[in-house]
């Protein structure tokens, strides 16, 4: 017996195992333009739009002084992670200044970044004291202030009452810090009002100042004497108003003020004009003329149409050179004139 051993064949199929991988590309982000801009600061931000098939683990700005082109070796804002819009103001910047600023993004695959933006800061303009606190209508103020950007034209402005906005002066101010002199108007009410500065894109911030009004000119009447008489103080010629006080002063403006009244002599005879101001809180009103004269003494004149004679019992006394006249008694003055009526010979006089 044969014995036959049969093979059966089988087919085996082998596969090699499958890995599944996913390639990280650098994240797509862009830089947002700056907003609100100061002299000091500034919202800076930007957008990741792609992941890059990745995780964004940290995104934000970042930024340089001048023209350049910042990484993440220079100044760094972290604003987060993740994909989306983004956004933080930035309060440390320079004023008067140029930053070139990028939005970045990082994931496995690195750090990208986005376009970069320039962006200005403002000038810093800042009011220090103003000095004096309160001040005469029509007088002067000093401002103090700081710049950041020498050179600017400053401007100075006051508020208050029926005041808005009022240019005051300006300046060239070449250096960084320094003073301006300003004039309030006249005509400014007495009341609170404000001063502020602006100039070079930036204003500051207001100072408070009282503003008082000045008194108005006294009321003045001529004063004259006659040559020669007791001196009169030319007080008697003003009238001031409660409380008030006088200057007097020999020029309609400048010169020396005076408080007491001038008392002027009687020698010489002519005009002379003297200057009174009035004084009230403080302040000094404008000056008025008051007009000082000396009269020289009238020559007296005497005539007559005499003599008297049988057929004329009167004869008429006619004075000259005067303004007031006093016959001798026997003499009948006609009125206030300068005739006088007389009927005896005698000697007559008049004054």
């Amino acid at each position: 017996m044969q014995a036959r051993a049969q093979l059966a064949s089988q087919a085996v199929s082998a596969y090699s195992a499958v890995n599944s991988f996913t390639i990280v590309v650098l994240p797509s982000v862009v830089t947002a333009t700056p907003t609100g801009v100061s002299s000091s600061g500034a919202t800076l931000g930007g957008e990741v739009t792609d992941a890059g098939a990745g995780t964004v683990s940290e995104r934000g700005v970042v930024y340089v002084a001048g023209n350049g082109t910042p990484t993440t070796s220079d100044t760094r804002v972290a604003i987060g992670a993740g994909t989306g819009s983004f956004a933080q103001a930035v309060t440390n910047l320079s004023p008067s200044t140029i930053y070139s600023v990028r939005a970045y993004a990082v994931n496995q695959a690195g750090t990208s970044y986005g376009t970069t933006q320039l962006v200005s800061t403002g000038n810093a303009l800042a009011i220090g004291s103003v000095t004096p606190e309160a001040v005469c209508a029509g007088g002067t103020i000093s401002v103090a202030y700081t710049n950041s950007s020498p050179g600017t034209t400053l401007m100075v402005y006051l508020n208050g009452p029926s005041t808005s906005n009022l240019l005051l002066t300006t300046l060239n101010a070449s250096q960084a810090s320094g003073t301006i002199t300003a004039s309030i108007p006249a005509d400014r009410v007495a009341g609170p009002y404000s001063v502020y500065l602006s100039g070079g894109g930036a204003s500051s911030g207001s100072v408070n100042l009282t503003v008082k009004a000045i008194p108005p000119a006294p009321s003045t009447t001529p004063v004259t004497v006659c040559q020669n008489t007791t001196p009169v103080s030319l007080a008697t010629g003003v009238t001031a108003s409660p409380g008030a006080s006088l200057n007097w002063y020999t020029a309609a403006t400048g010169g020396t003020a005076s408080a007491n009244a001038p008392v002027p002599p009687t020698s010489t005879v002519g005009s002379t004009t003297y200057y009174v101001s009035q004084l009230g809180n403080g302040c000094e009103g404008p000056r008025v003329a008051l007009i000082y004269t000396v009269n020289a003494l009238p020559v007296a004149t005497l005539t007559n149409d005499g003599p008297l004679s049988c057929a004329k019992t009167t004869v008429t006394l006619t004075a000259g050179e005067g303004s007031n006249y006093r016959f001798s008694d026997g003499a009948a003055q006609v009125g206030t004139s300068n005739q006088a009526t007389v009927s005896l010979n005698a000697t007559y006089s008049v004054t």
